[in-house]
């Protein structure tokens, strides 16, 4: 059964000077399949519509966004790496992403999840980045 929540999206990136905050508040969609959780939502980035995937089983996150501009997919386990080729318009990347926290709890009405990661393009460093996601069930 597909339940209606809210998504809010707190995000963090640390680059080589700055740091950037983003947080973005919108509606998915959730359901659970084969023992794994998962949210589906749209969202904003840019001029792009970014077509967001969230899949939890356990203790690892997995995220896939398409846009226009894109895809890409994303994995999340602490202590972990994970190497994905970020394919746009203009060519292929290659990212890799080594997560230092994952924190992932849920109860009846809420999953929390917390991630803080190192992120590299093609084998070079540009930054950290620390991703707070909140999904409620909407309640009527």
């Amino acid at each position: 059964m597909t339940k209606e929540v809210i998504v809010k999206i707190t995000g963090s990136e640390y680059g080589v000077s700055e740091q950037e905050q983003v947080e973005q508040v919108v509606k998915g969609n959730y359901y659970q399949k084969n023992g794994r959780d998962f949210v589906i939502y749209d969202v904003a980035e840019g001029e792009e519509n970014v077509h967001t995937t969230l899949k939890i089983e356990g203790e690892q996150l997995e995220i896939t966004k398409n846009s226009g501009a894109g895809r890409v997919h994303m994995k999340f386990k602490q202590g972990e790496s994970f190497s994905t080729m970020y394919h746009t318009v203009a060519g292929t990347l290659e990212m890799e992403f080594h997560t230092e926290e994952l924190v992932i709890s849920s109860n009846e009405n809420c999953i929390s999840i917390k991630t803080l990661y190192e992120i590299s393009m093609n084998q070079v460093e540009i930054g950290r980045r620390e991703i707070q996601i909140e999904i409620e069930k909407i309640t009527n």
